[in-house]
């Protein structure tokens, strides 16, 4: 009654050798044109060998008939971890209801488009797992995408991971805008330090955005790029360790576009037990813009020294330069010292 076919097949053989596909395809009832999706993908284990230590532990493919790219949809694939199960089907069974929804949100229906795309996973050990995919979208607009996740780790002989490291990226070309490519660090650490960020380049000269845009965890906080640039709320590059008595974390950003250079760096540290602690930060920002020049930077510094919920002195200083064209300074100083405060603050123009 809906005019949608779904269908799906599971093979395993002698534990070696296993296969899993779908297909979805619209009749064209309910004002819908007929379309049709599908994507098969083969798992071999312990794999075939390619050399060196690395092996093709699955192939996969897919096709797509009056459907497109959703590459908005595919790049948050790739900042929220999910890419590798967009990549390659595997356990369909276990929930039809999801994978028909990512179906139509990945995969559109887009009346005179079609795509196909070669999927695969390549293994080192039990240390390096990728996948990675490349899609061809075509008549227009023209996409050719290359997506993908990789995943390295090495544990010792208590199976405690001392390295992780997953980063899921993809990249490409449409002629409807131009280049793109998007990286996401996650679920990443190296002997107790988590590891984080983001990256994204845009060189758009097609279509109502134009520009470009490289950067490595966001931009400075005065700075808001283009909507048309279809850049995600971007994770600054950092690295985190918390320990029962010691917590420090460093962030930091970089970033090149058209007209503009920013980058910035924030520093937290806490050292203490719960009923005593000694905290403190530290940071910068600039931004400069070339046409017509101009420039912001910032800093900020601060120590605390905290017994329960009460703090027995800390000193915090903050300056802002800007200009030219007006020349505008502000700054704060301020000492706290049981119950006397002293703060000294200026704002010239």
């Amino acid at each position: 009654e809906k005019g949608r076919f779904f269908g799906q097949v599971e093979l395993t053989i002698l534990d070696k050798c296993g296969a899993s596909g779908r297909i979805l395809f619209t009749t064209g009832k309910n004002n819908t044109p007929y379309s049709f999706s599908g994507a098969l993908s083969v798992f071999f284990t312990p794999g075939i060998q390619l050399g060196m230590g690395f092996s093709l532990t699955a192939i996969g493919g897919s096709l797509g008939v009056n459907r497109g790219l959703n590459i908005d949809k595919l790049r948050d694939a790739v900042y929220d971890g999910t890419l590798t199960t967009v990549l390659l089907t595997k356990n369909i069974d276990k929930d039809i209801d999801k994978i028909l929804a990512n179906i139509d949100a990945y995969y559109p229906i887009h009346e005179g488009q079609m795509y196909f795309g070669f999927l695969g996973q390549i293994t080192w050990g039990e240390i390096l797992k990728a996948d990675f995919g490349l899609f061809v979208q075509a008549p227009s607009p023209v996409a050719i995408i290359i997506a993908g996740n990789v995943a390295v780790k090495i544990e010792n002989e208590t199976a405690k991971k001392l390295i992780a490291i997953n980063a899921s990226f993809m990249g490409g070309y449409q002629s409807d805008k131009g280049i793109f490519f998007d990286a996401h660090l996650y679920d990443s650490h190296i002997v107790g330090i988590d590891l984080y960020g983001d990256v994204a380049l845009r060189i758009y000269w097609a279509g109502d955005t134009k520009g470009f845009i490289l950067s490595a965890g966001g931009f400075h906080p005065q700075y808001k790029p283009e909507s048309g640039f279809n850049l995600p709320d971007m994770k600054r590059m950092g690295m985190k360790l918390d320990y029962d008595i010691l917590k420090m974390s460093l962030e930091a950003y970089f970033a090149i576009t058209s007209n503009t250079v920013q980058f910035g760096t924030d520093f937290q540290m806490r050292i203490g037990w719960d009923k005593f602690g000694i905290s403190g930060y530290a940071g910068f920002n600039a931004l400069f813009q070339f046409h017509p020049f101009k420039f912001v930077v910032d800093m900020s510094a601060g120590l605390a020294v905290k017994v329960g919920s009460c703090t027995i002195c800390s000193i915090s200083l903050d300056f802002e330069l800007g200009g030219p064209a007006q020349w505008h300074a502000k700054g704060t100083a301020s000492f706290w010292v049981l119950f006397i405060k002293i703060k000294v603050s200026f704002n010239l123009t």
